[in-house]
Protein backbone atom coordinates (compact mmCIF):
# COMPACT_ATOMS: atom_id res chain seq x y z
CA UNK A 1 0.00 0.00 0.00
CA UNK A 2 1.39 3.12 -1.24
CA UNK A 3 1.09 7.02 0.37
CA UNK A 4 -0.27 9.78 -0.41
CA UNK A 5 3.41 11.25 -0.67
CA UNK A 6 4.29 8.35 -2.57
CA UNK A 7 1.52 8.00 -5.17
CA UNK A 8 1.77 11.86 -5.79
CA UNK A 9 5.52 11.47 -6.27
CA UNK A 10 4.86 8.81 -8.64
CA UNK A 11 2.43 11.46 -10.35
CA UNK A 12 5.04 13.73 -10.74
CA UNK A 13 7.63 11.27 -11.70
CA UNK A 14 5.23 10.33 -14.92
CA UNK A 15 5.01 14.12 -15.46
CA UNK A 16 8.61 14.52 -15.95
CA UNK A 17 9.56 11.22 -17.82
CA UNK A 18 7.18 12.43 -20.45
CA UNK A 19 7.97 16.15 -20.73
CA UNK A 20 11.42 14.69 -21.23
CA UNK A 21 10.07 12.39 -23.70
CA UNK A 22 8.43 15.00 -25.40
CA UNK A 23 11.77 17.77 -25.17
CA UNK A 24 13.95 14.84 -26.84
CA UNK A 25 11.23 13.96 -29.29
CA UNK A 26 10.53 17.17 -30.95
CA UNK A 27 15.20 17.85 -31.36
CA UNK A 28 15.03 14.55 -33.03
CA UNK A 29 11.72 15.16 -35.13
CA UNK A 30 13.49 18.83 -35.63
CA UNK A 31 17.51 18.04 -36.22
CA UNK A 32 17.26 14.67 -37.10
CA UNK A 33 20.62 13.53 -35.75
CA UNK A 34 22.87 10.61 -36.08
CA UNK A 35 21.97 9.75 -32.45
CA UNK A 36 19.19 10.27 -29.88
CA UNK A 37 20.45 12.99 -27.04
CA UNK A 38 19.99 12.51 -23.52
CA UNK A 39 17.48 13.84 -21.60
CA UNK A 40 19.60 16.89 -20.41
CA UNK A 41 18.48 20.61 -21.25
CA UNK A 42 15.14 19.78 -21.21
CA UNK A 43 13.95 23.17 -21.10
CA UNK A 44 15.63 24.17 -24.42
CA UNK A 45 14.71 21.14 -26.14
CA UNK A 46 10.99 21.84 -25.55
CA UNK A 47 11.68 24.83 -27.72
CA UNK A 48 12.23 22.41 -30.66
CA UNK A 49 8.21 21.86 -30.67
CA UNK A 50 8.19 25.46 -31.88
CA UNK A 51 9.75 23.73 -35.51
CA UNK A 52 7.25 21.41 -35.45
CA UNK A 53 4.15 23.82 -36.21
CA UNK A 54 3.33 26.39 -39.00
CA UNK A 55 3.78 30.09 -38.53
CA UNK A 56 0.85 30.90 -37.08
CA UNK A 57 1.04 28.21 -34.44
CA UNK A 58 4.83 29.22 -33.43
CA UNK A 59 3.72 31.90 -30.46
CA UNK A 60 1.46 29.97 -29.31
CA UNK A 61 3.59 26.52 -28.47
CA UNK A 62 6.39 28.86 -27.86
CA UNK A 63 4.06 30.00 -24.44
CA UNK A 64 3.66 26.31 -24.16
CA UNK A 65 7.28 25.10 -24.12
CA UNK A 66 7.23 28.21 -21.80
CA UNK A 67 5.02 26.41 -19.59
CA UNK A 68 6.54 23.24 -19.76
CA UNK A 69 9.84 24.23 -18.97
CA UNK A 70 7.48 25.60 -15.48
CA UNK A 71 6.60 22.61 -15.19
CA UNK A 72 9.62 21.10 -15.48
CA UNK A 73 11.38 23.08 -13.17
CA UNK A 74 8.71 22.06 -10.46
CA UNK A 75 8.49 18.56 -11.27
CA UNK A 76 12.20 18.97 -10.43
CA UNK A 77 11.79 20.43 -6.66
CA UNK A 78 8.92 17.65 -5.84
CA UNK A 79 11.50 15.05 -6.83
CA UNK A 80 14.58 16.60 -5.10
CA UNK A 81 12.51 17.16 -2.12
CA UNK A 82 12.69 20.78 -2.18
CA UNK A 83 9.13 20.93 -2.37
CA UNK A 84 6.85 18.42 -0.30
CA UNK A 85 4.67 16.60 -2.76
CA UNK A 86 2.04 16.60 -0.05
CA UNK A 87 1.58 20.49 -0.39
CA UNK A 88 0.67 19.96 -4.08
CA UNK A 89 -2.75 20.66 -4.72
CA UNK A 90 -5.01 18.16 -6.83
CA UNK A 91 -5.55 21.46 -9.46
CA UNK A 92 -1.90 22.39 -9.50
CA UNK A 93 -1.46 18.68 -10.61
CA UNK A 94 -4.01 18.65 -12.59
CA UNK A 95 -3.00 21.89 -14.38
CA UNK A 96 0.76 20.23 -14.83
CA UNK A 97 -1.04 17.60 -16.45
CA UNK A 98 -2.75 19.44 -18.76
CA UNK A 99 0.41 21.43 -19.87
CA UNK A 100 2.41 17.85 -20.51
CA UNK A 101 -0.46 16.28 -22.67
CA UNK A 102 -0.77 20.03 -24.50
CA UNK A 103 2.94 19.54 -25.32
CA UNK A 104 2.82 15.95 -26.50
CA UNK A 105 -0.13 16.65 -28.60
CA UNK A 106 2.10 18.87 -30.95
CA UNK A 107 4.29 15.50 -31.54
CA UNK A 108 1.32 14.27 -33.40
CA UNK A 109 0.87 15.08 -37.15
Amino acid sequence: MTTDATSRRLEVLDLRIRLEHTAVEAYVRVCTPDRRPRATGVRVLLLFLVGLVDPTEQPRVHRLAGLGSHVYSRTSDVLHGRLNSLDLTDVAVEEWRTIVTDLEAVLVP
